[in-house]
């Protein structure tokens, strides 16, 4: 968001020492017997347990936030087995999603050659058959 916070403060000690101070702080204001929820990317929640430590807070649990990006968003069980198993699908003609241009005041953007063809198969094994749709 470009603000000062949210900068690397120059390495993992100097980010550290800048945390510790504002968790200091907020560890003053806290009401006796007061609890802290703090949210941290998973990459450098270590440099955060560790701040809030230096700053006098003990950390109880840990509550992990795990991102899907990278992971395949979906997958075609059927497609896959037959890819597993080495066997060729039939292909009976263009699928649902093989026109992926964007329309706009008429207007068709991102025609020429598709990215992704889309084809619609049949199954080759039993067990994609039992796994289509």
């Amino acid at each position: 968001m470009g603000r000062e916070w949210g900068s690397d403060k120059g390495g993992r000690d100097a980010w550290v020492a800048w945390l510790s101070n504002v968790m200091s702080e907020a560890l003053r204001v806290l009401k006796p017997g007061g609890h802290a929820l703090v949210w941290t990317l998973q990459r450098t929640s270590h440099w955060t347990a560790t701040a809030l430590e230096d700053a006098g807070f003990e950390v109880r649990d840990v509550v992990t936030h795990l991102f899907g990006t990278g992971f395949p968003k979906s997958l075609n069980g059927s497609k896959a087995l037959d890819a597993a198993a080495g066997a060729q699908r039939l292909t009976i003609g263009p699928g649902k999603y093989a026109d992926r241009g964007r329309r706009s005041d008429n207007q068709v953007f991102g025609a020429g050659t598709p990215s992704h063809l889309e084809v619609e198969t049949l199954p080759a094994t039993d067990a994609a058959r039992e796994w289509e749709g």
